[in-house]
């Protein structure tokens, strides 16, 4: 069961790396405010994803196998 658990985990946190590698592109055709609200949410929520997965790095994964 904590072998699967780790599995799990280790899969959970390539799916975050991999989201987190990515680059966010940037609008070219919006106003000035939506481009510029819309980069201040991106940038909490890859935040807020690399804070989340800080419990899932590989160390404490291979912990619990």
């Amino acid at each position: 069961m904590a072998q699967q658990i780790a599995t799990q985990m280790r899969n959970a946190s390539d799916t975050i790396q991999s989201a987190t590698n990515k680059s966010i592109k940037k609008a070219k055709r919006t106003t000035l405010s939506v481009n510029s609200q819309a980069q201040e949410t991106n940038q909490q929520m890859f935040d807020l994803t690399k804070q989340f997965s800080t419990p899932f790095n590989k160390r404490s994964i291979a912990f619990i196998r």
